[in-house]
């Protein structure tokens, strides 16, 4: 059988047929702009955290078998007492250890990580070394110390290149999750093994499994997990009384409206609109001039310009379609950094607020994030009263289409999601993201964080500025379409 690495033995704990697929029949997945720029930052990343340990000597061979071999070569060359991607083997195991530094009292293990040192997942990423620690104390080695290396949440660009990161140590955390694993091996080496895959079981981690058609042969639109939103606690109890079709249960069991909403839906197999006129109330109520926008906001580990944060959210663009009355044709403003080496986002600020000047409502998809935008521009920049001012009032302003949506509307095709990119083209057919170079806000962040490294040449970065343009615009235009949408369908009540 093929070695077990921490992704899979990980991925059995949760669920043995993910595992066993994992391993023996590994799906094919296309990797996204956001995808490849994550893979190359994740590996820009643990070379910088090298740096914190500079008489390192990095083992490059990839056949882990090999890479075993050298390993200990290593170990017993005195010269030798810090390897950066080790290989170790257990039996059925193996393991590369991102940094490992051999002392008198045992090796000491160094995971790297893309994650803030304030992650809420540091359960998982001790999970990770905890794996690591095991398969190398089963290989036969002394493990004295285990530790994270996490980004600094205090770091920000232009810092020393030291501040970048923060070392936790959680040996005796790790501890906790080597016994479990131990207790497991056994288990997983046969299962894993197995020519046969092991019998599915329906669980809650199912819900967003890229095997659930596989293992049920069963369409997910049809289970409860297409309730959105339902709480994993009461859908934990359906499964246990192994109630997980939809038409196992009755709609009087369901508490909210979109659930219902959503049950009705599916079982008549029509878009269902409820309180058409609490609906038509909502709609009537909205103040023209109406603006429809839209931010792209750029967020990476490694910030991209100076005084910025990991992971913190710089707005580099947006989209705003203008109507001045119901009858009024359609305006179309928008904006994005002419210059994407330089923060150009005061410029951006000052921008909005000219265009934004007299529109009454905002309208916008899911409006917490906007909003949440708007708030860190004025609290990262330091802007005349009069722009704050501005700023904060265009807050106040928002009306958020998704709730608008969700709290009347439910069509199948919104397969068990209110985002927009599933709500449009259920809505209205012709008008989808199909065929989109950029289709979503993940490769727009990436993209432009490409051309902030100055990863492009010109003639690329102009065909790509057209490109998120035409991203941006669609999602203002799509947020119009639903809005005219929304009305059509509450006009006779």
């Amino acid at each position: 059988m093929p070695l077990i690495n921490k992704k899979t033995f990980l991925e059995f704990l949760k669920c043995p047929v993910k595992g066993w697929m994992e391993l023996n029949n590994p799906p094919k997945k296309v990797i996204s702009l956001a995808d490849k720029y994550r893979m190359e930052e994740g590996k820009e990343i643990g070379e910088r955290a090298r740096q914190l340990f500079p008489e390192g000597v990095l083992l490059e061979e990839k056949n882990s078998f090999i890479a075993e071999d050298i390993t200990k070569c290593m170990f017993r060359d005195q010269s030798f007492n810090t390897i950066y991607e080790a290989a170790f083997i257990d039996s059925n195991f193996v393991t590369r250890a991102d940094i490992i530094e051999e002392t008198k009292e045992g090796l000491k293990v160094y995971e790297v990580k893309s994650s803030k040192s304030n992650t809420k997942q540091i359960k998982e990423l001790i999970k990770d070394i905890a794996y690591t620690v095991m398969v190398i104390k089963s290989a036969g080695y002394n493990v004295n110390e285990a530790s994270l290396i996490l980004l600094s949440d205090k770091y920000r660009k232009g810092l020393s290149e030291q501040s970048l990161f923060e070392l936790y140590d959680v040996f005796n955390e790790a501890h906790r999750f080597i016994d479990e694993f131990f207790s497991e091996k056994e288990k997983a080496v046969e299962i894993l093994g197995s020519l046969e895959k092991p019998e599915p079981k329906f669980i809650y981690e199912c819900r967003n499994c890229d095997y659930f058609k596989e293992c049920f042969d069963m369409d997910r639109d049809k289970t409860i997990f297409v309730l959105h939103n339902k709480h994993h606690s009461q859908v934990k109890r359906l499964i246990e009384q192994e109630r997980y079709l939809l038409k196992d249960i009755d709609v009087d069991e369901l508490e909210k409206d979109v659930h219902r909403r959503i049950y009705r839906s599916l079982k008549e197999n029509k878009l269902i609109v409820d309180d058409k006129r609490g609906l038509w109330e909502k709609l009537n109520n909205l103040e023209y001039p109406i603006g429809y926008l839209d931010f792209e906001t750029v967020s990476t580990a490694l910030p991209l310009y100076d005084d910025l944060g990991p992971y913190e959210k710089l707005p580099f663009q947006y989209s705003l379609h203008i109507k001045k009355s119901p009858d009024s044709p359609l305006k179309h403003l928008d904006y994005l950094f002419f210059d994407p080496s330089v923060d150009e986002s005061k410029r951006l600020a000052e921008t909005l607020a000219g265009d934004v000047e007299g529109i009454k409502t905002l309208i916008a998809y899911h409006d917490s994030f906007e909003k949440s935008v708007i708030k860190n521009i004025i609290e990262r920049n330091g802007y005349d009263e009069q722009l704050k001012s501005v700023l904060t009032e265009m807050i106040d302003k928002f009306v958020d289409l998704e709730m608008l949506v969700k709290e009347h509307i439910y069509h199948p095709d919104f397969h068990g999601s209110f985002s927009i990119k599933k709500v449009l083209p259920a809505l209205i057919p012709d008008f989808s993201y199909e065929g989109m170079k950029i289709k979503n806000g993940d490769d727009a962040c990436y993209v432009f964080a490409k051309m902030a490294r100055g990863d492009y040449s010109e003639l690329e970065m102009e065909k790509i500025r057209k490109d998120l343009l035409e991203y941006c615009k669609l999602d203002t235009l799509a947020m119009v379409k639903i809005h005219e949408k929304l009305l059509e369908l509450c006009s006779i009540f």
